[in-house]
């Protein structure tokens, strides 16, 4: 009994071959176009076709290693085939019935095509969930990448690495460059790896079996109390985490931040060397998150001041909180997280991968003056990740700006539209993903990028990104590290909802912004709503329109907040795939007005007013705070303490301690750090009362 065999199912076939092989495997499997089947004592299973090719899959030997007369390099449809037909060939033989492949999967109901998309996986009779790829051995780690391969996998490991490993159903390892995929219960030769070497021959292998290995010395159980999926952070080789110089580094990036405090975004034009300096600081100790941090926050406070629509004090502030929550993370003497993992040390800046097949799940367009942006959300069904592919264009004086379909024509590569990338899927072999998880379209002789049309049917997509149940999606959200000391990548929130049922829509005149209520697989209620903006003006009717017309799939934006999940949609299908953003002018019926009332208590309302005021000192600067702000400031303070949220209330209370007793043109660096801490509490607030 070749167990390997047994345990490949259509989807992780697809990600040793491709979607395309394997459908075309099955649907000539279901015509009875399948091989006749043997098995050798060495354990060889051998498929011989009716047109005479014949495949043979040997035991312990990678799908694109193994031989075939039909002369393909690559993993072939007959290679595909055998691996398919094994299971029911073997079941019939178990059962005493007719053991022609052909016969048993034509019956088999895992063999039909539904909608054009894969297969389900269906119950696998090998798929053993309680093991680790921290069971493998260094001495099969030797036999399966060769000497060289896995010494290099050796210095790696000497500079160190962070590692988020996740025992599911498929065990998986996320690395800083690449993930890698353990297919097949204890066989490496069914690993995947989507860097450019592709397959499993690869030093990340062996750097993804030495994570589980120390995940496991730490105790992660395969599931946790309450039964989720377990997922681990985990440090592997390196010295110490955080060196004196990159201590250096973070202190002078927390030293910047509290100089744009003391004087205010208004205020604050530093020398061009300031952030330059700060950048290349970071830059020289691979902290890649922190460096990026800095990055934005330049940019940010550039946009400000040119009063750009895109930027203002609560994403600057953001910015500032978020680079103080990971220096102090990144320096602690105990830290649940390592170090590594909340400053991005060793992240990968660039990385170039494998031939990736990726699936648009809408796009966004945004405006700037005469500036026009497009970031179109492509999904990786190997990894279950969302990549975002960025355009901009500038429009001279001369020229009108483009809106909405107008936009869809502009080129995002020399031969392929906004419209139809947004629309379509991408079968690339020149993809270089960087650290936040942005793409870039590279161009060769050899390998051009290719984009074809798609339905919007996404339900081949994995978990945590296709979210069928919400409940269960809050549960997984609840075992992630805290938002500020993740990896920061851009498309993070975009998941995708597959709906039972649309209960409502509305819309409100006053707010130009439709409302509606669905409900996903499982049951449970998800608010989706989208504003009218002059970039996308035919996004609203033809939101209206696509939720009239019975949508199976809702990709977006997904947040929660005390009334639950709400997404903001980039695309809604159903029979076809709407993008509403890059929408044609669309009939839609009228539907219900909906007049909006602001629904908060009084955690909302002070958390507002603490939020409200934490964000003009940090707009006017604490050296130059008025009497009225520090009023303010003081009530926001009580209000938190009569709702009983003291924890809160103390921070902002230190600030007014701190402002109250610093002489004019004193140091301010204590009102700052003191700022900075009541704005941090103030985010874990928010998301604490959202859950």
């Amino acid at each position: 009994m070749r167990k390997d065999l047994l345990a490949l199912t259509p989807q992780a076939l697809a990600q040793l071959a491709n979607m395309g092989l394997v459908k075309r495997a099955q649907r000539e499997l279901a015509e009875g176009l399948g091989p006749s089947l043997s098995e050798s004592d060495d354990g060889t299973v051998t498929g011989v076709f009716p047109d005479k090719v014949i495949a043979k899959l040997p035991p312990s030997t990678p799908l694109k290693e193994a031989p075939c007369t039909c002369g393909a390099t690559a993993v072939c449809r007959h290679r595909v085939a055998v691996a398919l037909a094994y299971g029911p060939w073997y079941a019939a033989l178990g059962a005493g019935s007719d053991s022609s492949a052909d016969t048993a999967v034509k019956d088999d109901e895992s063999a039909k095509e539904e909608s054009g998309a894969l297969v389900a996986d269906g119950p696998s009779p090998a798929r053993d969930t309680g093991w680790s790829p921290g069971e493998i051995t260094d001495d099969t780690l030797a036999t399966a990448l060769g000497p060289r391969i896995l010494e290099r996998s050796r210095r790696t490991l000497a500079r160190g690495l962070v590692v988020t490993v996740e025992h599911t159903d498929v065990p998986t390892a996320k690395l800083p460059s690449c993930t890698v995929k353990f297919l097949v219960p204890r066989d490496v030769a069914y690993a995947r790896c989507d860097c450019v070497d592709a397959g499993g021959a690869c030093e990340h292998l062996a750097l993804a079996v030495w994570a589980f290995r120390e995940a496991d010395k730490k105790g992660v159980p395969s599931t946790d109390p309450e039964g989720r999926r377990a997922r681990a952070v985990v440090a592997i080789g390196g010295g110490e985490a955080v060196s004196s110089s990159c201590r250096a580094a973070l202190a002078e990036a927390l030293a910047l931040a509290e100089a744009i405090l003391a004087r205010g975004i208004e205020g604050f034009k530093p020398a061009p060397t300031r952030f330059a300096q700060v950048k290349a600081g970071l830059a020289r100790e691979s902290v890649v998150w922190a460096h990026d941090l800095v990055a934005d926050l330049e940019i940010a406070i550039e946009g400000y001041h040119a009063r750009s629509a895109l930027y203002g004090t609560r994403e600057i502030v953001a910015l500032l909180v978020e680079l103080v929550a990971r220096a102090r993370a990144g320096v602690a003497e105990e830290s649940e997280l390592p170090a590594r993992f909340v400053l991005g040390q060793g992240e990968a800046p660039e990385t170039q991968l494998d031939h990736v097949r990726l699936v648009s799940l809408g796009a966004r367009l945004r405006a700037d003056g005469r500036l026009r942006f497009a970031d179109i959300f492509l999904a990786d069904p190997d990894t279950a990740t969302v990549l975002v592919l960025r355009k901009r264009w500038d429009y001279d004086e001369k020229t009108e700006p483009e809106d909405g379909p107008a936009l869809g024509h502009r080129k995002v590569s020399a031969q392929v539209s906004l419209r139809a990338l947004a629309h379509g899927q991408l079968v690339s072999k020149v993809v270089r993903r960087l650290a936040n998880r942005s793409i870039e379209l590279g161009t060769s002789r050899a390998a051009q990028s290719s984009v074809t049309p798609q339905t919007g049917d996404h339900s081949a997509l994995g978990a945590p990104l296709l979210v069928r149940d919400l409940r269960a999606h809050a549960a997984w959200e609840a075992t992630l590290p805290l938002r500020e000391l993740r990896p920061r990548v851009l498309a993070e929130d975009v998941h995708v909802v597959e709906l039972a049922s649309v209960r409502e829509v509305a819309y409100s005149a006053a707010e130009q912004r439709v409302f509606a209520v669905v409900t996903d697989a499982a049951g449970n209620d998800l608010r989706v709503t989208l504003g009218h903006r002059r970039v996308a003006p035919n996004a609203v009717d033809a939101t209206i329109a696509a939720l009239e017309s019975t949508p199976r799939f809702v990709s977006g934006t997904l947040a929660r907040s005390g009334n639950g999940y709400e997404m903001t949609p980039l695309s809604i299908s159903g029979a076809k795939l709407i993008v509403p953003d890059l929408a044609d002018k669309t009939a839609c019926r009228p539907v219900p007005s909906f007049v909006v009332r602001a629904s908060s208590g009084a955690h909302e309302d002070a958390l507002v007013r603490a939020e409200s005021v934490l964000e003009e000192l940090c707009s006017i600067g604490l050296e130059s705070v008025s009497r009225g702000a520090i009023s303010r400031l003081k009530e926001a303070e009580n209000k938190l303490g009569e709702c009983g949220l003291v924890g809160l209330s103390a921070r902002l209370a230190e600030v007014h301690v701190c402002l109250t007793t610093t002489p004019k043109g004193g140091d301010t660096g204590s009102a700052a750090r003191a700022w900075l801490a009541a704005s941090l509490r103030a985010r874990l607030t928010r998301e604490a009362i959202s859950e």
